[in-house]
């Protein structure tokens, strides 16, 4: 993993655009019915400074998530009451979390994307799950080159030239300080249907999803803030959040 780590820091890339103590001025607010329901209504926004009013950007978008709903995941916020995520539970993570890292079938990111943290996928580009693996769980594997790959590689490598995960945004639950089973692998990325709900990701039509990684802009700290309609009454104020998003009628 040192080695992986190293490669990352030559090509000059960041693990995380955002520190913890950095207020966000760009953010992206998904609100689900309820913590048992997967689909929910994301709408992004954006503010000049920290403390100045959030402004909505664009359109409501329709998000699909994990196939069981929402559970607590670990990100930004205090630990909080109640489901807490899982491997494998096929819950979506709730909370606030730092927007990560991107990884890509393309050499580059779309035209007019400003994110830095672009990590272009390769036969030898790995993400790990299985929190048996010690050191590497939750984290990116680059296997440098010649290197005989480690007997878990091939189970842990990322999908190529699939539609659905053209681009992967990282949402940065159990992240970098993994706990072993609190849940890996967690982006925003295409949908496979409009119906169709995810295994713990976030995910939504691939323009969309063009919009939102183009959108992104490392200088304001993005993040994604990931409610039930419940949690949302009763953090909103506390989280200093904007008005809850609104699918619009056709």
């Amino acid at each position: 993993m040192k080695a992986a780590i190293l490669l990352l820091v030559l090509a000059g890339l960041s693990f995380s655009a955002l520190r913890a103590d950095e207020a966000p001025n760009q953010l992206l607010l998904s609100v689900a019915p309820d913590a048992d329901a997967f689909h929910a209504i994301l709408q992004r926004y954006a503010r000049a400074t920290p403390g100045a009013p959030w402004q909505a950007v664009g359109a409501p978008i329709p998000v699909l998530l994990g196939k069981h709903g929402l559970a607590w995941g670990r990100g930004l916020h205090a630990p909080q009451p109640g489901l807490q995520k899982q491997e494998g539970d096929g819950r979506s993570p709730e909370g606030r979390f730092a927007i990560g890292l991107i990884l890509g079938d393309a050499p580059q990111l779309p035209p007019g994307a400003k994110w830095t943290s672009y990590v272009p996928k390769t036969d030898r580009t790995a993400w790990i799950d299985d929190p048996a693996i010690p050191g590497h769980y939750n984290q990116l594997y680059l296997l440098p080159a010649g290197e005989t790959p480690p007997p878990w590689f091939e189970k842990e490598r990322v999908r190529l030239n699939d539609p659905a995960h053209e681009w992967e945004v990282l949402i940065e639950h159990n992240y970098p300080d993994a706990e072993p089973g609190a849940g890996s692998a967690i982006f925003f990325h295409v949908r496979r249907g409009e119906d169709r709900p995810s295994s713990g990701c976030t995910v939504m039509a691939r323009d969309d999803l063009r919009d939102v990684v183009t959108w992104l802009d490392p200088a304001a700290h993005p993040q994604l803030v990931q409610l039930s309609a419940a949690d949302y009454a009763r953090l909103a104020a506390a989280w200093d959040l904007p008005p809850a998003p609104v699918q619009k009628p056709d």
